[in-house]
């Protein structure tokens, strides 16, 4: 990861042909501390047309094995925001933090 660099992300919805594609550039790769991408520039720094929102993860060390992962949500407007909770938003990434805490588990226990 590095500032600049590309991300291409799908996900795939339970029915059938449910998907959302997602292009963007990270605008931020501080490793185990931060990642910071968005959809509003498209790779060159080339302005999106449709802009949706901003990602913020941030990893904390708590010490004794144990980590803090946040995750946030910028929305370019209201609208955005209303539509990515339509999308399934609070439950897909609440999904995400519980696979990523599960792989978490799992180096953790084979370290």
């Amino acid at each position: 990861l590095r500032a600049g660099g590309r991300f291409h992300t799908v996900m795939q919805g339970p029915k059938p042909g449910e998907s959302n594609d997602l292009e963007g550039i990270f605008l931020e790769a501080t490793p185990n501390e931060r990642i910071v991408f968005t959809d509003a520039y498209q790779v060159g720094w080339r302005a999106a047309a449709n802009p949706f929102m901003t990602g913020v993860f941030t990893m904390e060390d708590l010490g004794a094995g144990r980590s803090r992962f946040t995750g946030r949500a910028r929305h370019w407007s209201a609208e955005k925001c209303t539509e990515h909770a339509a999308m399934g938003f609070y439950p897909g990434w609440s999904a995400m933090m519980d696979q990523l805490n599960a792989v978490a588990i799992e180096i953790n226990q084979s370290s």
